[in-house]
C-alpha cells in the first residue's frame, strides 16, 4: 500500500484523509418501506463530517419519492392549486399498504366521528347558518370531483359566482366568507336539489346510499343534536351495515356540539383502534340500542 492510500480505519474526504475508527456499520429500517438498510461507516463519517446530527430515515427511492412531494407541494403553493399529496407504507400491524403515511392501515378497524354520510342532508343542515358559506365551498369541491355532473347549470349567476369565489377555501375561510348563506341564494330554480337528476347525482356520492359494507369492525361516534352532521341519516347507515354483517359500535351523547363533540370522542376512538392493534376482539353494539330499534 503507498503512502497516498487510506488504510483500513481512514476514508477520502473532500478536506483530506477521515479517521473512521469510532464508526461501524449499522442496520437501518427505511420508515416508508422498512427496507433494511446499511449505514456505512463511509457514510457516517460523512455526516460527521458535515455536522449533520441525523442518520438517515430513508432508502434512496423513498427519499426521492418524498422529494418529488414535497416539490409537488411547492409547486401547488407556487400555483395557488391545491393536491392530494398520496405516498404509501406499510401498516405497522399487518405489514398491507396504507397510504398518505398512516400508522396502521384500515384492515385493523375504523373509526369516524360525526360522518357525513348525506351530501343532501348536509346541504340542508349548513343551509341559512352562520357556517352557511361551506355549501359554496363545498360545491366548488364537488365541480372539481365530478366536471362530468355540470353542477354549474343548476346555479345561478350569483351561485355560480359565490362558488368561484370559494372554490379554494377550508371551511373557516367559507364560513367567513357567505356568513348564513343558503342554498336558496345559489339555486337556479327554487327546489333545485329535489330534481331526480341532481338528487341521482347526490345519492350516488353518499355513503349512506352505497352498495357494500365495511369488512373491517368499525366505531361511529356522534352527538345526536350535531348541527351539521346530522345523527339520523349516519345512524341509518349504521343499521343497514349491521343488517349486512358488520361490526359496529356506536358512541352516542344526547347534547352536544359538532366540533366539540369531534374533540371529546376523539379519545375514544384513540383507545377503540388502539385496541384493535392490540388484537383484542372487537365490540359489537349491533344488538343493543341505537343500533338495535
Amino acid at each position: 500500500m503507498s503512502e497516498s492510500e487510506p488504510t483500513g480505519t481512514e476514508v477520502a474526504s473532500e478536506t483530506g484523509l477521515t479517521d473512521t475508527s469510532e464508526f461501524e456499520d449499522k442496520d437501518i429500517h427505511c420508515i416508508d418501506c422498512s427496507t433494511n438498510l446499511v449505514w456505512t461507516v463511509g457514510e457516517q463519517a460523512f455526516f460527521r463530517d458535515k455536522k449533520l446530527q441525523n442518520p438517515p430515515k430513508r432508502c434512496k427511492e423513498c427519499k426521492q419519492a418524498k422529494n418529488e412531494r414535497l416539490a409537488a407541494i411547492a409547486a401547488a403553493q407556487a400555483s395557488g392549486v391545491r393536491q392530494r399529496i398520496e405516498v404509501a407504507v406499510n401498516c405497522a400491524k399487518c405489514g398491507e399498504t396504507t397510504p398518505n403515511e398512516a400508522a396502521f392501515c384500515g384492515n385493523c378497524g375504523a373509526a369516524m366521528g360525526a360522518p357525513a354520510v348525506s351530501v343532501r342532508a348536509e346541504i340542508d343542515a349548513f343551509s341559512g347558518t352562520f357556517a352557511g358559506g361551506a355549501i359554496a365551498m363545498g360545491i366548488a369541491a364537488l365541480k372539481r370531483a365530478y366536471p362530468e355532473a355540470r353542477l354549474g347549470r343548476y346555479l345561478s349567476d350569483a351561485g355560480r359566482a359565490a362558488v368561484a369565489a370559494s372554490a379554494h377555501d377550508c371551511l373557516a375561510e367559507a364560513a367567513v366568507r357567505n356568513p348564513f348563506l343558503s342554498m336558496d341564494d345559489l339555486e337556479r330554480r327554487p327546489g333545485v336539489l329535489d330534481r331526480p337528476k341532481l338528487d341521482g347525482f347526490l345519492r350516488s356520492i353518499s355513503p349512506r346510499y352505497m352498495p357494500g359494507h365495511p369488512e373491517v369492525p368499525v366505531f361511529h361516534y356522534h352527538d345526536a343534536t350535531d348541527e351539521f352532521a346530522p345523527f339520523g341519516p349516519a345512524l341509518k347507515t349504521m343499521k343497514r351495515w349491521c343488517r349486512r354483517g358488520s361490526t359496529v359500535d356506536v358512541h352516542v351523547d344526547p347534547v352536544g356540539e359538532h366540533i366539540a363533540y369531534l374533540a371529546v370522542g376523539a379519545p375514544l376512538a384513540v383507545a377503540y383502534l388502539a385496541d384493535r392493534f392490540a388484537g383484542a376482539p372487537a365490540p359489537n353494539g349491533c344488538a343493543s340500542p341505537p343500533l338495535s330499534g
